[in-house]
């Protein structure tokens, strides 16, 4: 792991130290495609959805963590398609980078998506 980071610019830092950049909240992947985008929205909202991102026919719901069962069953009673509901970290601050960082970065995460010991991966990339 540590000569993957290295070879591609990153590094390792002791465990806990970036931990305040992130916050642990439940995250609800939810299909929307074919829906009418502001009914799905009072939809999240009436379900207990504390924030909400809309992309390409796939919406993800954020909660407490401690929401994420409750308010998936809302949506579920709503009649909505849920395609995965887990806890997740979402970054406190989004950072910029510049475009020939940004190719430097995606390919350090093709490397670590390629190692089968990387479980998960987090970022604060805008």
């Amino acid at each position: 792991m540590r000569g993957i980071l290295t070879k591609g610019g990153g590094k390792t830092v002791p465990e806990g130290s970036v931990g305040y950049l992130f916050n642990q909240v439940g995250e609800i992947e939810v299909d929307i495609e074919g829906l009418d985008t502001e009914e799905a929205e009072m939809k999240f909202i009436e379900s207990g959805a504390d924030d909400f991102e809309i992309e390409n026919g796939t919406a993800w719901v954020y909660v407490k963590l401690i929401d994420l069962k409750a308010v998936k069953e809302n949506l579920e009673k709503e009649n909505l398609k849920i395609v995965n509901a887990q806890p997740t970290f979402i970054a406190t601050q989004k950072s910029e980078i510049s475009d020939e960082d940004r190719e430097k970065y995606e390919a350090l995460l093709e490397k670590l998506d390629e190692n089968e010991d990387v479980v998960e991966i987090y970022d604060n990339l805008k």
